[in-house]
């Protein structure tokens, strides 16, 4: 039983990072036109193809 509890603390802690490295790049990207990024991918992809 005390292993599982060190599992889920373990994940959890783990998900806790993730969350946290998703927010600091979320916020690194924020300034970053996200419209502008978009515009310019566009014609990249109908040249491939892909849309």
């Amino acid at each position: 039983m005390k292993y599982g509890l060190t599992w889920k603390r373990s994940l959890s802690s783990k998900k806790k990072k993730m969350t946290k490295e998703i927010k600091n790049i979320d916020k690194a990207l924020s300034d970053i036109d996200k419209l502008t990024i978009l515009a310019e991918i566009r014609p990249m992809l109908r040249k491939l193809g892909v849309s």
